[in-house]
């Protein structure tokens, strides 16, 4: 079986990506954005492992979230499921308005701090991202009020320390594990980091220690000290502790993936962007998941991280791009092996997917196809 429609989607923004690159035409931006909404929005609910749960809930099928999961519901969970209900029960329109509340503030980001906005959209797909918006969908709400919150400081708005803490109390409410996030935002925005090397040791180092932590097992530890009683660090422990992603590439390969990518972009980023808070938390999500790649469903907490790379990547093509014709060439070259390689490797994991993956990507319907019979309700 071939996964055709996440291929497809995928060559589509990458041809809009091209075009932008040599055009710097919007229209190429809009068609992706839409594109992308339409194919998250409009999925069966059976698409996600999560999905599945969270609609049945919403729709009154079920009673509960999750029968493998007893922990309660955030407070603002609940309340912003009862508003939905003042106006549908309709499992089509509440995916619909959580893809529109997750995606605003990433396509906010996009729209004014990415130098090529379609490879920013195309990152989210070859980066795995996706994944995660489709899964995690209470998660993913809490995190779109965390980006909302670096939007207020980042543009300096009236009061933006006041914004920032109104939205991470939002954040709070939807998914305890936010706290970790906000102390993680306030932690990257306070340190300075002005020169490059630091991003190379940093990378480095954390790759080098977290094949050390997971070789002798030290992480196993880490998890045990993880206080049960604050809600925070359950989520986190229950992350931790889950296999969920378990069928997924080797996380090792991934790490290392993603940090030679990192190490790529630091070397060719402005000097003057190198202190930018997106380029800090973005190394924070390398060094986070090169730490703790060995327990795969932390991908999950590290997306509110990991996310800012959609953006960081597309500033090597900023002012030092612009005025060296020799580095215009390498980096060029660079983006397109890049870019390519990952697109390569997504289209082979659409090729005959694993149906029994717990993340329950494949096969791919809309909401106006029959899905009676997709792994979502037959194996899980």
């Amino acid at each position: 079986m071939i996964s055709y429609p996440y291929i497809i989607i995928v060559l589509i923004i990458a041809i809009c990506t091209f075009q932008y690159w040599k055009t710097r035409n919007q229209y190429y931006f809009y068609i992706s954005s839409i594109i992308v909404f339409c194919f998250i929005a409009f999925r069966a609910p059976v698409i996600g492992a999560d999905t599945y749960d969270y609609v049945k809930y919403f729709i009154g099928k079920q009673t509960y979230y999750s029968s493998d999961d007893d922990r309660p519901l955030e407070l603002l969970f609940l309340l912003y499921n009862w508003m939905l209900h003042l106006f549908t029960h309709n499992g089509v329109i509440y995916l619909m308005i959580n893809t529109l509340l997750t995606f605003a503030p990433i396509y906010y980001l996009i729209k004014k701090y990415s130098l090529n906005k379609p490879m920013s959209i195309l990152l989210f797909f070859l980066l795995g991202y996706h994944v995660i918006y489709f899964v995690a969908l209470r998660q993913i709400i809490a995190i779109s009020f965390n980006l909302l919150s670096i939007i207020f400081v980042l543009e300096k708005r009236k009061h933006y320390w006041w914004w920032f803490g109104f939205f991470s109390i939002i954040s709070y409410l939807f998914h305890t594990s936010s706290v970790i996030v906000i102390l993680i935002y306030l932690l990257t925005y306070i340190i300075a980091i002005k020169k490059r090397y630091y991003f190379f040791i940093a990378i480095i180092f954390s790759v080098i220690t977290g094949f050390f932590l997971e070789r002798y097992s030290y992480l196993n530890i880490f998890s045990l000290l993880l206080t049960p009683n604050i809600s925070a660090f359950d989520r986190i422990s229950f992350y931790l502790g889950n296999d969920y992603y378990s069928l997924a590439n080797s996380p090792l390969n991934i790490a290392l993936r993603t940090s030679l990518i990192g190490l790529f972009v630091f070397s060719a980023l402005n000097k003057h962007v190198l202190n930018n808070w997106l380029s800090k938390i973005y190394l924070s999500s390398l060094i986070f998941y090169n730490l703790f790649h060995s327990f795969p469903l932390i991908s999950r907490f590290n997306i509110a991280f990991s996310i800012m790379s959609i953006i960081v990547f597309t500033w090597v093509f900023g002012m030092e791009y612009k005025k060296n014709k020799k580095a215009q060439h390498l980096i060029n070259v660079m983006v397109i092996v890049i870019i390519l390689y990952m697109t390569r490797s997504f289209i082979i994991d659409c090729i005959n997917p694993d149906l029994k993956n717990s993340t329950r990507m494949h096969p791919y319907y809309w909401f106006f196809e029959d899905y009676s019979k997709h792994p979502s309700i037959r194996r899980f």
